[in-house]
């Protein structure tokens, strides 16, 4: 247990069961995606926090498919995926962003982008004095990629380095479909290689700890809900506000914590 947490285990009955599952959708995602090429992280990268959470500078990345309307959407027919990313200020008015990903249902994400990509939950932890400040820049990807070897070499390292040169102290990152999940463990592990500390929440857990990834925030809600139920926005800012508190109370690599929330917004 940290705190009044549990930590995934990797032993163990639930673990056993975690991993079935993960062999089992191992084994089946190539009737959809024959192209498709596992790719765990190789070395776990760590970076810990020195600063009180009041003075962080907090960034957000997804892997959900968000850009702005005026973008240009991702590409989601692409043989081996869309490994490009958008970039948009984070004072932007919410109702400019929208999802172009074909590979999860997002529509409650297309009424209220927080249940997604939390951006109005984060200004409401800066206005509370939670957190000390937001990046000037947030990033959205469509995380499926089949093939992350492009991801791996050019698109990640480039957002991982440019919020490095922004001077970002912690990022939050959030999931879209089952394959997304593999893409946002590269993202993490690539920006906390650069030195900034990353929490990403997992909808797929036995997904996540196989891909190993420095720390996680499990909620086990569906896919397209990946920073809390849609329209609940007090219940999405505490869930918030608990994922990026569990940063600094992890103090191991590859750490996976079980959050209190189930589907519909219910503890327990």
């Amino acid at each position: 247990m940290l705190g009044n947490y549990e930590i995934l285990k990797k032993e163990g009955a639930q673990y056993e069961r975690r991993l079935r599952l993960f062999q089992s959708w191992h084994e089946n995602v190539f009737k959809w995606h024959e192209n498709f090429v596992f790719t765990p992280n190789k070395v776990v990268n760590w970076t810990e926090i020195s600063k009180p959470m009041n003075e962080w500078k907090v960034g957000l990345v997804s892997s959900c498919g968000v850009h702005l309307r005026s973008q240009k959407p991702f590409d989601t027919d692409a043989h081996e995926g869309d490994w490009s990313y958008r970039e948009f200020s984070s004072d932007i008015n919410p109702k400019e962003l929208m999802i172009t990903d074909s590979h999860y249902d997002h529509s409650e994400a297309d009424e209220d982008i927080n249940c997604m990509y939390p951006i109005t939950r984060l200004h409401e932890l800066v206005n509370e004095g939670v957190i000390g400040s937001l990046s000037k820049t947030f990033y959205g990807f469509m995380g499926w990629i089949a093939n992350p070897k492009d991801l791996i070499a050019d698109t990640a390292p480039q957002v991982a380095n440019r919020l490095k040169e922004e001077g970002v102290d912690v990022i939050l990152l959030t999931p879209g479909c089952a394959v997304c999940h593999q893409t946002l463990a590269i993202i993490q592990n690539t920006i906390e290689g650069v030195g900034i500390p990353t929490i990403m929440t997992t909808l797929k857990p036995q997904l996540t700890e196989q891909m190993r990834v420095p720390r996680a925030a499990y909620i086990r809600f569906p896919y397209g809900f990946a920073a809390g139920p849609a329209n609940q926005p007090e219940l999405q800012k505490q869930m918030i506000k608990e994922i990026l508190s569990l940063i600094p109370e992890i103090k191991e690599p590859e750490t996976i914590i079980k959050m209190p929330y189930r589907w519909r917004g219910q503890i327990g």
